[in-house]
């Protein structure tokens, strides 16, 4: 024993050692061979064959070979640093690719409702932008072949073909005769949860700033939009809200009576389907155009990425054909979730009066604002006779600030949201602190 203690996380492992290219190159060629023949695969046909299944498979081959890469630390690697880049291209185009191919592929099971919205708008646009993308990841895959000679790896001759799963006859679907009850064991849910639901449509949708609706052209002006509205961050923000969007309508709605009673439901879930796709691919190559150093961060990287990949046509394709499509698509549900808001949410009145010796400023209105926000569904607060949203900070310290001396505020909206506000009140707004406050409230305790 050496007297060192170790994690128990963790084992004792040697010291790094270096291993020789002439040896390193025999075990990426072995490792690399599936990627290979899934290329050769798309290689021998065109891009309007290409499958999503097959598209799933090449990115989860590329995801693989950049794991090892970046495990032998070929980053650092001047022989193995192209190589590594372009399958990283691979992996990413891919990826973005492959929700477009699903995203076109799903138009067929739309319901009449939305049967022209896909025929005349939304599908042209897909099929456009899989187009485009398909040219690039076609032109990224024969780069990688070469890159692969270059570096003196053994690039096979096979093909990998993955065949398509058949897909399903689009309108044509087994007896919906399987509605579920999914109300909560506690009993606690005061609102539908198709209301909330929709809410959150409004809410996503006003959080979209109105510079999606527009096309914009030329280089500059891509990448100057690309800093300001479609950063990584900010891609990745927005497709995550969707994604949990989503997967709270198919947990507490798909399948529900209130699906099966409410014809705008289903109508909501498709349009989450089409944006969530749509921003799938927008996040993908909005990685992609962000990692390979862009702004000169490194030379090689850029020249490397840029004799690869066009990129005017991948911002292109980025805000035209993914932001601004995707803001489309959010845009039209937007009377189907106000008239869903219309037949499902249950409003309550409340008047509420400050405590003594208890003031309205920031920190207080900031405590409503996250407990109308944590139950999804809007609440409006009236001061003085003039409303505004309690979702909104900024429209509450307006509202609030005109009115300093009032202390009397009627709210109006979900049941539980009330309840929760009117604790708030009792416990005077925080202002004496949070250990007295309910288990109800511990999610505002700092």
């Amino acid at each position: 024993m050496d007297g060192t203690t170790y994690s128990p996380w963790s084992e004792k492992r040697p010291q790094k050692s270096i291993i020789s290219e002439a040896d390193f190159r025999p075990q990426l060629s072995s490792q690399g061979k599936e990627l290979a023949r899934v290329c050769n695969g798309l290689l021998e046909t065109t891009t309007e064959q290409w499958t999503q299944r097959q598209l799933v498979h090449l990115y989860r081959s590329a995801t693989e070979v950049e794991t090892y890469l970046d495990g032998f630390g070929a980053r650092k690697n001047r022989n193995f640093f192209r190589v590594r880049e372009v399958v990283a291209c691979v992996r990413w185009i891919s990826h973005g690719l492959s929700s477009l191919v699903h995203l076109h592929g799903s138009l067929n099971s739309y319901s009449d409702e939305n049967r022209q919205w896909a025929e005349e708008y939304i599908g042209p646009k897909v099929t456009a932008s899989a187009m485009a993308l398909g040219e690039e990841l076609y032109n990224v895959l024969q780069g990688l072949s070469k890159e692969w000679v270059r570096a003196g790896l053994e690039w096979p001759n096979g093909a990998l073909r993955v065949e398509s799963i058949k897909a399903g006859p689009g309108l044509v679907h087994l007896p919906n005769d399987r509605l579920e009850d999914r109300t909560p064991a506690n009993g606690n849910a005061s609102q539908p949860h198709g209301a909330r639901c929709a809410n959150r449509i409004l809410v996503l949708a006003r959080g979209w700033s109105s510079e999606a609706a527009k096309p914009v052209h030329g280089l500059e002006a891509r990448r100057d939009f690309m800093a300001h509205y479609c950063t990584e961050v900010i891609a990745r923000r927005f497709e995550a809200r969707v994604h949990n969007l989503r997967s709270t309508y198919d947990t507490w709605v798909a399948g529900t009576e209130e699906e099966n009673d409410h014809p705008g439901l289903p109508l909501l879930r498709t349009t989450v389907s089409e944006v969530h796709a749509l921003l799938e691919m927008v996040t993908a190559l909005t990685h992609l155009y962000e990692r390979h150093d862009i702004y000169e961060r490194n030379g090689e990287s850029r020249r490397l990425f840029e004799s690869l990949v066009n990129q005017e046509k991948l911002l292109g394709l980025i805000i035209n054909g993914g932001v601004s499509i995707a803001y489309a698509s959010l845009r039209k549900c937007v009377p189907v979730a106000e008239a869903l808001m219309d037949a499902l949410a249950i409003k309550q009145s409340q008047v509420m009066t400050l405590p003594e010796n208890v003031t309205m400023h920031a920190r207080p209105l900031s405590l409503i604002v996250g407990i109308v926000q944590k139950n999804g569904t809007p609440v409006e607060i009236k001061v003085a006779g003039q409303t505004c949203s309690a979702a909104s900070m900024m429209q509450m310290l307006v509202l609030v600030g005109t009115h300093p001396d009032e202390r009397t505020y009627e709210f109006t909206g979900d049941p539980k949201a009330l309840r929760e506000i009117g604790l708030l009140f009792e416990h005077n707004l925080g202002e004496t602190g949070f250990e007295a406050f309910p288990d109800e409230l511990r999610y505002l305790r700092p």
